[in-house]
């Protein structure tokens, strides 16, 4: 099926930089990384992971 007239408007553009891996990035498993890089910041800012009980927003 070809789209001839499809377009994603710019305000709901949105690109992984995670898509952009190539070479011996291509084997390093996105959420493997995301949590290796927030726990070094959690670290680093001296907040301890346990207090952490959710994920989500107000």
């Amino acid at each position: 099926m070809k789209f001839e007239k499809a377009y994603i408007p710019a305000g709901f553009a949105w690109s992984s930089p995670f898509a952009r891996w190539q070479g011996a990035l291509s084997e390093v498993s996105s959420l493997d990384l995301a949590v290796d890089v927030t726990r070094a910041a959690f670290e680093r800012q001296g907040f301890a992971v346990e207090e952490l009980t959710g994920l989500g927003r107000v």
